[in-house]
């Protein structure tokens, strides 16, 4: 299954985004469509991007936020490669907390967002966050940062399989907001190195959360067909 890159931010137009959106999901029935965080430099809490908020949830698709080539907005990541290795786990952190404190999960509800990443390693944050959050809205009871953090998504990947990371995700976040995700090839370069991830994440997951962030929960989010229960068992035989 496959995901648009959409060129929001960079159009002169909301037109042009929603044609390719539409075109996406249609003709080229693709499942989902990807982002940057930082889509044309800007914040995600930018008003200018509430036509597509409003536009993808009005389709139900789910969005995949990736962090920028090089993150905007922080010039000490500039030198030894601390754009790739810092920068976009800080850019993914602001981007949860832009549009949590901007209110966008408020105006938005039902909005599909999945964070690379772990979300930047947001989990290690909350504790810092939480204490200066304050909802836009007062709601009975009142809703709290990481009430909010759990109405997103988060991949796997980014962290070289690091179990420190996938335990922190499902203390704070939950198994169900997981979805399996790596770089490989790209940043896990060897097979064995891959194999010893999924044997990680299938001794951190217990019962059955570990075939809901395997498939069960990308599935149900891109609205598919929630089986093949025996089939994930099956392939997973093949890494030990």
């Amino acid at each position: 299954m496959g995901v648009a890159a959409l060129p929001l931010g960079v159009c002169e137009s909301d037109r042009d985004v929603f044609e390719e959106l539409h075109r996406a999901l249609g003709r080229l029935e693709l499942k989902g469509v990807s982002i940057p965080a930082q889509p044309g430099g800007l914040p995600m809490d930018d008003r200018r991007f509430y036509p597509f908020y409003k536009e993808v949830e009005k389709t139900g698709i789910a969005v995949f936020v990736h962090p920028s080539a090089t993150p905007s907005g922080f010039d000490a990541i500039a030198k030894y490669n601390l754009h790739r290795i810092v920068g976009r786990e800080y850019e993914l952190s602001a981007a949860i907390c832009r549009i949590i404190y901007g209110g966008v999960i408020e105006d938005f509800p039902g909005l599909k967002l999945i964070f690379s990443h772990f979300g930047g390693g947001i989990s290690a944050l909350v504790e810092r966050i939480q204490p200066r959050f304050e909802s836009r809205t007062k709601t009975t009871p009142p809703r709290d940062f990481i009430t909010f953090a759990k109405q997103l998504y988060f991949d796997t990947a980014g962290f070289r399989g690091g179990e420190t990371a996938l335990r922190l995700a499902c203390d704070v976040l939950g198994p169900a907001r997981l979805l399996f995700g790596t770089d490989y090839p790209q940043d896990l370069e060897e097979g064995a190195e891959m194999k010893r991830y999924i044997r990680t994440l299938r001794s951190v997951l217990k019962n059955d959360d570990y075939e809901r962030v395997m498939s069960k929960n990308a599935l149900s989010l891109c609205g598919l067909n929630v089986g093949g229960g025996k089939e994930l068992k099956r392939d997973s035989q093949k890494v030990q």
